[in-house]
C-alpha cells in the first residue's frame, strides 16, 4: 500500500492466459481482468492458481491433525523475543511465544481422524475450544492451561494439510512461479514441520526471469 499498489478484495480467479513476451492476463468471475509482467499465486494450500497452471499436480492431503491458536495478555511470563517454545504434551502439541510487550501468541496441534469440513471448525465458539483444549492438556505443564484459560478474543481452528513437491509443466513463457512456502510436514507427530522462508523466494525467480521455476 505504501508503494501505491492497488489492492482488490472479493475477487475469484477464473482463468490465466500467458501472452508471450507481453506478460500474463488473469480473468475473474465478475468478468474483470488484470494484466502484469508475471503472476505469483499466494492463495494458500488449496490454491486456485496452482489448479489452473497445473491441474494434474498432486492434491493436498489431510494429515489427521487440527491446529488451533490464539493470544492473551496478563500472565507474568518473561518475554522470549528470540525463542518460540514447543511442548509435546500427553495428548497434544503446544507452542507459544512471549513478545516484549508481554502478549503471548500460542497454538495447539492435536489429532483428529476424520477431516473436518471447511466451516465446521470456524463455527466452534471460543469457550467450547477452551474446554476441549484444557482437557487435552490436563496433566501437562501448568503454564499451558494458564495460557489457554486466559486467552482473549477468538480461538481459531483449521485442519492441517500436506502437499508433495509440485511439478510444473513447461511452455508457459516464463511468466509464472509456484512457491512452496510454509508447508507443514507434520507426518505422524503432533508438531509443526519445517517452513520455508518467504522473504527471498520470489526474488530468486524474478532475478532469473528464465522459464518456469519451482522453489
Amino acid at each position: 500500500m505504501q508503494a501505491g499498489i492497488p489492492l482488490h478484495f472479493g475477487k475469484k480467479l477464473r482463468g490465466i492466459e500467458v501472452n508471450g513476451a507481453q506478460g500474463v492476463t488473469v480473468t475473474f468471475e465478475d468478468g474483470t481482468t488484470a494484466t502484469g509482467d508475471f503472476l505469483v499465486g499466494a492463495d494458500g494450500i488449496h490454491s486456485r492458481v496452482r489448479q489452473l497452471i497445473n491441474p494434474d499436480a498432486p492434491k493436498p492431503s489431510y494429515t489427521r491433525l487440527v491446529s488451533t491458536g490464539g493470544f492473551m495478555t496478563g500472565l507474568n511470563v518473561p518475554p522470549t523475543r528470540d525463542t518460540q517454545h514447543f511442548v509435546f504434551g500427553k495428548r497434544a502439541f503446544f507452542g507459544y511465544h512471549v513478545r516484549s510487550s508481554g502478549e503471548i501468541y500460542w497454538f495447539n496441534n492435536h489429532g483428529r481422524a476424520q477431516e473436518p469440513g471447511r466451516s465446521e471448525l470456524t463455527e466452534s465458539v471460543s469457550e467450547d475450544w477452551k474446554q476441549r483444549l484444557l482437557e487435552m492438556h490436563r496433566g501437562d505443564m501448568p503454564l499451558i492451561n494458564d495460557i489457554i484459560r486466559s486467552s482473549e478474543g477468538g480461538i481459531g481452528g483449521y485442519p492441517i494439510y500436506d502437499i508433495p513437491p509440485q511439478p510444473v509443466a513447461g511452455g508457459a513463457g516464463g511468466r509464472r512461479c509456484t512457491c512452496r512456502l510454509a508447508q507443514f510436514r507434520a507426518g505422524r507427530i503432533l508438531g509443526d514441520g519445517g517452513c520455508g522462508h518467504a522473504g527471498e523466494v520470489p526474488a530468486r525467480c524474478l532475478a532469473a526471469r528464465a522459464g518456469v521455476c519451482d522453489l
